[in-house]
């Protein structure tokens, strides 16, 4: 269980830290003692109990895993501590075609406001809605949200339908087949029923949300409702997305009256810009200056960003501003990006500070992420340091500097008068009264449990469901220490990051710390970099495992772990990867260590090759050339990066390597280009660490385009 405590720096792999083992047990004595304070078992008969209780709960975990429901039900009902029934109920609630009745997932999530996957029990429930549920019941539902599933406007729909409501009943029909996924036989079936309300504009709404979504076979399903024409825009549309031979061709074939269509429109640009075909693909885009997205908002700026930064790398700016200012964005993260992209370009690029003021205001005033309102207010006062408003540049750093953990408001600090300077807040404190009141309840309980049996799914759910419910510091402090106490550091980051976006920086137990392997060529040169490095890639997490590939701790492709292992003369497993952290961390730190050999100490250099390859960094060098001499050329350097990812990278990674330095060595909380452009790094004696082998190829595949990805 917590206890009140100094914030500390964890060691997670040193010889004092706990093993998964230790984790376990300490999570099971947790259990165990909550089970005594609700059931009242003598702390005499705790070992027993424990071996009986964990005996216990594994069969019953069994049974729901089975989905033996009435086995797992009536063993749970057995068990001291409630809490094991309460979560065998939320899993068999959860689960399709386990019985479920919509009056039980109904009382459910009554009696159990913020439990995970709340959205899924609500499916649940109106695919458990029946004829026999009266109408005013599922008018009471509905009079809370929307319908969630297909069966949920059905049965709105009908009960809507039947009370002479027709009007309301159309807009919910017509929502439901624009919005939402049907299998084929409950299309049908919702079509049949519902015919006299379905018009040729929602026919087509719905076939565009498919090509939108790139689905082709249920796209061409629903061409079966739709005019020929549309036949011909459909397989236009497809043939574009996935490249077919002759797709040109295909896409002249479609009828005049459907050639302005926005999504051929865009399938055309993105076909041209992927066959490297840029002048094609900017002629053609700026054809449409005011296209509406038409369903496919989360697209478009992904190509004019593309296309912009191409013209950036071709030595045309005007056009690249015009491309990206010309965004027709309207909120999210699409619109921060384009009007920060625009601003930039006018900014450093044009220098015009008139334009970048426009676009940077907008940027501030449509978010409200610290990240974002960082990066708006920092732009801001560089814009009107510009146009040489001292006072008002000094006002904004002060805004974007609030921001103690983000990128631009560190290097917002570094404007600041050392008085102005924020510094990097204490850890919150609970006090013993809120730990005592933290650990009755339901989610730390479900919590602890899990963990007890490795149970890493649940686990992040009501983790993140304990976060969703954080209201104080002292809440956002109490989750992150659970997650701690539990093993999972990669949850305490990742709250950290939750709680941070609520103004609450948890500078201890949301930045975790590990002992450093032995390097190949010596001690590695700074291990708070590979604290910075492990937070942004795997979270602490020494079993994750990214789409492409990445393994463990430092997130390796196997291909670059195999080839540092044979530089070090070590064996190469694939599965120590993932199971063997200290294996992980050695290769890891020795292969972030040839990338910072190499670029002469450049952390940004560094970090964008481990991220993208080294392959791409000597390109983006050949055209950028150094991060230097200055701070202002460094951030440039980092935003002319031209994938997304990697500038994202670099940045965060910074940004923890501030938290880190601030925290464990008292430096100032200040991004300086001392900081990020040290130099060759050198040992006590003053020598210089080199590497004593070539430069690695790239850890991705390089197609040798940067603009024409996918």
């Amino acid at each position: 269980m917590l206890t009140a405590r100094r914030p500390i720096l964890l060691r997670i792999f040193d010889r004092k830290a706990p093993s998964r083992l230790a984790c376990r047990l300490a999570c099971l004595l947790a259990y165990l003692l909550a089970c005594m304070l609700v059931s009242g078992i003598a702390p005499a008969h705790a070992q027993k109990a424990s071996k009986e209780a964990r005996a216990k709960v594994a069969e019953t975990l069994a049974a729901a895993d089975a989905e033996r429901w009435p086995d797992a039900v009536a063993l749970a009902k057995q068990q001291s501590d409630p809490i094991v029934a309460k979560i065998v109920e939320w899993m068999r609630l959860g689960t399709a075609n386990s019985g479920a009745t919509f009056d039980e997932i109904e009382a459910f999530l009554a009696a159990n406001p913020g439990w995970p996957n709340a959205d899924r029990l609500r499916r649940r429930a109106e695919e458990a809605m029946g004829p026999a549920l009266p109408d005013e019941r599922i008018l009471a539902w509905f009079a809370r949200s929307q319908p969630a599933s297909p069966d949920g406007a059905f049965h709105l729909a009908r009960v809507l339908e039947a009370r002479s409501r027709t009007e309301e009943a159309a807009k919910v029909v017509r929502r439901a087949w624009a919005k939402m996924d049907m299998g084929d036989g409950q299309a049908d079936d919702f079509r049949r029923r519902f015919q006299k309300y379905i018009r040729q504009q929602d026919d087509i709404a719905r076939l565009e949300r498919m090509l939108w979504k790139r689905e082709a076979a249920p796209a061409r399903r629903q061409l079966r409702h739709l005019p020929a024409d549309w036949h011909k825009l459909a397989e236009a549309r497809i043939a574009l997305m996935s490249r077919a031979p002759r797709a040109e061709n295909t896409a002249a074939a479609v009828p005049p009256a459907l050639r302005d269509n926005p999504g051929l429109i865009y399938e055309r640009v993105r076909w041209y810009r992927r066959a490297e075909k840029m002048t094609e693909a900017v002629d053609l885009l700026l054809r449409y200056p005011k296209l509406p997205a038409a369903g496919g908002e989360d697209h478009w700026w992904r190509e004019r960003e593309n296309l912009a930064r191409w013209a950036l790398n071709e030595d045309d700016p005007a056009l690249a501003y015009k491309l990206a200012s010309t965004h027709f964005q309207t909120d999210g993260v699409d619109l921060a990006e384009a009007e920060f992209l625009a601003g930039w370009i006018a900014l450093r690029k044009l220098k015009r500070p008139d334009d970048a003021l426009r676009h940077f205001q907008a940027l501030y005033d449509n978010v409200s992420f610290p990240i974002s309102r960082s990066r708006g207010a920092y732009w801001l006062a560089r814009t009107y340091e510009a146009k040489e408003q001292h006072n008002t540049a000094t006002r904004w750093y002060r805004e974007a500097a609030v921001h103690v953990s983000y990128f631009y408001g560190q290097l917002a600090a570094g404007h600041l008068l050392e008085a102005e300077r924020p510094a990097l807040p204490k850890e919150p404190e609970p006090g013993e009264k809120e730990i005592a009141e933290f650990e009755t309840r339901d989610l730390p309980r479900a919590v602890r449990l899990m963990a007890e049996f490795d149970r890493r799914r649940e686990v992040r759910s009501f983790m993140l469901a304990l976060a969703a419910r954080a209201k104080t510091p002292q809440d956002w402090g109490l989750a992150t220490r659970l997650a701690q106490d539990i093993g999972r550091y990669d949850l305490a980051v990742s709250i950290a990051k939750l709680a941070v976006r609520d103004g609450v920086v948890l500078s201890a137990s949301g930045y975790p710390a590990l002992e450093p392997a032995s390097a190949a060529s010596g001690e590695f040169p700074d291990p708070l970099i590979l604290h910075a490095v492990v937070r942004q890639e795997s979270a602490f997490d020494s079993e994750a495992v990214s789409h492409a590939g990445a393994r463990g701790l430092m997130q390796l492709m196997p291909q670059t772990a195999l080839r540092v292992a044979k530089r070090l003369n070590i064996s190469y497993s694939k599965t120590r990867l993932t199971r063997d952290p200290t294996y992980n961390l050695r290769l890891g730190q020795a292969y972030l260590a040839d990338m910072l050999f190499n670029y002469d100490g450049s952390l940004i250099l560094a970090l964008a090759a481990y991220n993208a390859g080294p392959v791409r960094v000597e390109r983006w060098l050949q055209r950028y050339g150094d991060p230097g001499p200055g701070i202002y050329d460094a951030i440039d350097w980092t935003e002319s990066i031209p994938f997304a990812e990697t500038r994202n990278y670099v940045q965060r990674v910074l940004e923890n390597l501030t938290v880190y330095r601030s925290r464990d060595k008292g430096q100032p909380l200040v991004l300086t280009y001392a900081l990020i452009e040290p130099g060759p790094f050198k040992d006590s004696a003053g020598q210089v660490y080199r590497s004593d082998s070539p430069r690695l190829p790239s850890t991705t595949d390089d197609d040798g385009a940067d603009f024409a990805g996918p």
